[in-house]
């Protein structure tokens, strides 16, 4: 079904932010009414972990498709700014994950999804992890740390024998000062090309 179909596209991109206007638009606008109206009668079930930002909306467009949606928070603790984003009219109810996967685990199993998808980049690992209990659909379980830690990412890339910019994963200014100099050939406050700093 078209409703598979989408969220097939969403495991291989990876990023929910980059489908959601299309499942929103698919939902709304062109879903029938007797879909919806049948889905509602018999719910099917889904988890969106840190649905914040850009996927403030996801559960509402899950909710158009006739899902019943469960909002997990990857941990007990995180931004004010987060927080504030959340559309809870958007979710029957939210778990706050407190670091025991077992108890999430339990929480997630009891409530019955059919899938579990992550709604911001702060939920992958949690979201991989439990796919993986639940031997839910899944990117690959090689490499998982990958999507999330940027110099992994890069090294999988260059791994893979794809062009990846030079980098390194420094661990305090002055380490990534020497490597800019020693690396790049920079002299300093000269850089003839961008140095991109990040988070890991």
């Amino acid at each position: 079904t078209w409703v598979k179909k989408w969220v097939f596209f969403f495991l291989l991109c990876g990023n929910f932010s980059l489908c959601i206007e299309s499942a929103r638009r698919t939902a709304i606008e062109t879903a029938p009414a007797s879909v919806c109206v049948k889905a509602l009668a018999f719910p099917r079930r889904c988890v969106l972990v840190d649905a914040y930002r850009g996927s403030r909306d996801a559960g509402l467009a899950l909710s158009a498709l006739g899902f019943e949606c469960l909002h997990v928070q990857s941990a007990p603790t995180l931004s004010p700014s987060l927080l504030s984003d959340l559309r809870k009219e958007s979710f029957s109810k939210t778990w706050i994950h407190q670091g025991n996967l077992a108890e999430t685990e339990a929480k997630i199993r009891a409530f019955g999804p059919e899938f579990i998808l992550p709604a911001l980049e702060s939920g992958v690992r949690l979201t991989q992890n439990l796919n993986r209990i639940l031997d839910f659909p899944r990117h690959g379980d090689v490499a998982a740390n990958a999507r999330r830690d940027k110099y992994e990412m890069g090294e999988t890339v260059r791994g893979a024998g794809l062009r990846a910019v030079r980098q390194v994963a420094a661990r305090s200014v002055e380490q990534a000062q020497d490597w800019i100099r020693n690396e790049l050939g920079y002299r300093e406050y000269f850089f003839p090309k961008p140095v991109v700093v990040k988070p890991p």
